[in-house]
């Protein structure tokens, strides 16, 4: 074996640095890498799984918000709504409230046309016999006596009222 170039002492003194390499390899290296490659993998796994949950919980959350926003449409328009039927109602009541009280102004306008109106035929009545009695008296001041122009003058005062009327 010698002329093929192979040393058989060679070859076991490598046969034992392969085995003590592999002892080294094994106790040293293999099992810690392994044991590496393992906690790598399943801390790829566990980031995977928690980057799904997260991904889930986002989709939840949109959901969820977009659930709330519709929600909040909703009672916006409720609100809208119920604050636009209490506007109607608030007017109306305002407004029946200002046509009773132009009714009662009106009324009282009307009430007090009248009185003034009464109170001016009085006046013009009592101008009048005051006129009426003037005249009587200035005109048959000469003609009439004393007896006779008082008994006119009450005839006048008792009839002016039937006679005189200024519509």
């Amino acid at each position: 074996m010698e002329n093929l170039g192979i040393d058989p002492k060679l070859i076991v003194a490598q046969l034992i640095n392969f085995l003590l390499f592999l002892f080294v390899f094994k106790k040293f290296l293999a099992k810690p890498f392994a044991s590496f490659v393992a906690k790598e993998k399943k801390e790829q796994e566990e980031h995977q799984a928690a980057l799904i949950k997260s991904r889930q919980m986002e989709e939840r959350i949109e959901k969820q918000e977009k659930d709330f926003k519709e929600k909040m449409k909703k009672e916006q328009a409720t609100i809208l709504d119920e604050a636009k039927r209490e506007a109607e109602a608030v007017r109306k009541q305002l407004l029946d409230e200002a046509h009773a009280e132009a009714a009662e102004v009106r009324t009282r306008s009307l009430k007090q046309l009248e009185q003034e109106k009464a109170e001016l035929e009085e006046a013009a009545k009592e101008h009048i016999t005051r006129v009426g009695m003037l005249l009587v008296q200035e005109a048959l001041d000469d003609v009439l006596t004393d007896d006779m122009k008082k008994k006119i003058t009450d005839n006048i005062i008792k009839n002016s009222g039937k006679r005189i009327s200024l519509s």
